[in-house]
């Protein structure tokens, strides 16, 4: 599985080159990685469009929480 972090609503984060004004929650973005990250079929997991240098906000908390949510379900 391929996790561009640009999905996710500007609103809620903007530590990505490419911020969306319409994208996902962070709710919304668990709800679906939930199911796929606990299938016995998922066999890697790769996470990209994250910018260390814009993240401002917290941007990492939240990933790590979003992802240790997803893959916990």
């Amino acid at each position: 599985m391929h996790l561009d972090v640009d999905v996710l609503d500007s609103r809620e984060f903007l530590a990505t080159d490419y911020p969306n004004d319409s994208g996902l929650t962070a709710a919304e973005l668990v709800s679906l990685l939930a199911p796929l990250t606990s299938s016995p079929g998922m066999i890697g997991f790769s996470l990209a469009c994250y910018n260390p240098d814009r993240d401002l906000d917290g941007g990492a908390e939240l990933l790590t929480e979003l992802l240790s949510t997803a893959f916990s379900a």
